[in-house]
């Protein structure tokens, strides 16, 4: 898509999907939506992408949102930018081409911890700092401890496979994924089955 505003009439397909008040418009909003920890002297070569800002940030508060959002974006053919806490250091959410931030923080319900699988089923945005202290009272811990525990999201760990503190012993994120509800870039809503990631015997990756 080439790099020009998304029309007006895109914004208010926009707002009667989520609400006026999930749809940010103002140039504060999509400033600091349109990055991440990485700051454009570290990004060798690829200053200009962060010249770029976002066209509009869109808070969905559940996947029949995401699912809408992504339907009128794959029609209209506008780049959308999924956005966690925003402590990546790679430059993921940085909109190079405009478009959509699709900020998943608003998805934060933790939906049920089952202590004798060990396993917790949580929405894209819950904290990874909530997810230790609800775990925590079940004698429970997560695998995965970056130093950006207060402000990082389920998801965005999971999109990056980041790896943290524990990740000796448990591996990168991405080990740590049972099963995913996923939605498409056309709007299709796509769940994974709840299977172990390796099959029995010892893990020859640690």
């Amino acid at each position: 898509m080439p790099n020009a505003a998304l029309p007006n009439s895109f914004i208010d397909s926009l707002v009667k999907v989520l609400g006026r008040e999930n749809v940010l418009t103002d140039p504060y909003d999509l400033d600091r939506y349109s990055g991440d920890a990485l700051s454009p002297s570290r990004a060798f070569g690829a200053e200009e992408s962060f010249e770029r800002l976002a066209d509009v940030v869109a808070r969905p508060g559940s996947t029949e949102d995401v699912s809408a959002v992504l339907k009128l974006a794959n029609e209209t053919g506008a780049p959308v930018i999924p956005y966690g806490g925003g402590t990546g250091v790679m430059g993921a959410v940085v909109p190079a081409m405009g478009g959509i931030v699709l900020d998943l923080q608003r998805m934060n319900e933790i939906l049920a911890i089952n202590p004798t699988d060990m396993t917790a089923e949580v929405e894209a945005g819950v904290i990874l700092e909530d997810l230790e202290s609800a775990l925590a009272l079940q004698g429970l811990m997560p695998g995965h401890d970056p130093y950006s525990v207060p402000i990082a999201t389920v998801a965005g760990t999971i999109s990056t496979n980041g790896v943290g503190y524990r990740a000796g012993a448990h591996g990168p994120m991405g080990d740590q994924v049972v099963a995913l509800e996923a939605v498409l870039a056309d709007g299709r809503v796509m769940s994974t089955r709840a299977v172990p990631n390796q099959s029995s015997g010892p893990s020859l990756k640690h």
